[in-house]
């Protein structure tokens, strides 16, 4: 599961697209954490592709 590269990550918080990846794993494996330029915050994000499981 990994978001794709055109993806528009936006705070939660300030709602800014103005985000820096900080790590490619959060609190969780399942969650990757960003860094908002915009409110200085950082956040974390589920990965999620959008596929369905099989």
């Amino acid at each position: 599961m990994s978001e794709s590269e055109d993806t528009v990550v936006e705070c939660p918080h300030c709602g800014s697209a103005d985000v820096d990846k900080e790590s490619a794993f959060g609190s969780e494996i399942s969650k990757t954490q960003y860094y908002c330029n915009g409110c200085h915050t950082v956040f974390e994000r589920i990965k999620y592709d959008g596929r369905q499981p099989e």
